[in-house]
């Protein structure tokens, strides 16, 4: 899967899945999955992305996670890859909240702007 540019889930059907056990998560990866049809073979579930993205740079299995949490590495140093899946797979909404009557800190402000240029990207 690593060689192709766009991958289907027919194509994530055949390997290894890790499933990340976390929020929403499963309802939502449940739904795109039933939509097409199908199932992954689901052979570790963790609420750690950190352990998913781990076992992915060690070669243990595929996963699904959104574009926000992707960086081209594990935190042991293995790469990652990254690749288009065709199907659609339904976003995932952030949001902040915090008081009108309470001016926000600069470090909260920036992260705001971190997500909303996350958006764009």
């Amino acid at each position: 899967l690593q060689d192709a540019p766009t991958i289907t889930l027919q194509d994530i059907a055949k390997e290894d899945f890790l499933l990340l056990d976390m929020d929403d998560h499963i309802p939502i990866v449940n739904h795109y999955w039933t939509e097409q049809n199908l199932q992954p073979r689901i052979k570790f579930k963790s609420t750690s992305i950190e352990a998913i993205r781990g076992m992915v740079a060690q070669g243990h299995g595929v996963t699904i996670l959104s574009d926000f949490v992707y960086r081209p590495w594990s935190l042991e140093g293995n790469r990652i890859v990254r690749r288009d899946v065709s199907n659609v797979i339904p976003s995932m909404d952030i949001g902040a909240v915090w008081l009108q009557a309470r001016p926000l800190l600069p470090s909260a402000e920036m992260l705001i702007d971190f997500i909303r240029k996350q958006k764009t990207a």
